[in-house]
């Protein structure tokens, strides 16, 4: 797997247009992509969770 398949928070906030505690809000009430650690400090989203969040958006509006 490659660098581009994963995401870094400011990454995400970026790509979904929305700020972190936004996002670590909805992580609470599981309507976000759970993040997945990679290091003793470092979290990153898969991509495709976060594309296949977004996608499913657009299907609900």
């Amino acid at each position: 797997m490659d660098q581009g398949d994963w995401l870094n928070v400011r990454q995400v906030m970026s790509r979904v247009a929305l700020g972190r505690t936004c996002i670590y809000k909805l992580m609470e009430f599981q309507q976000f992509p759970r993040q997945v650690r990679v290091g003793a400090k470092s979290v990153k989203w898969r991509a495709r969770d976060i594309d296949a969040w977004m996608r499913q958006k657009i299907r609900n509006r």
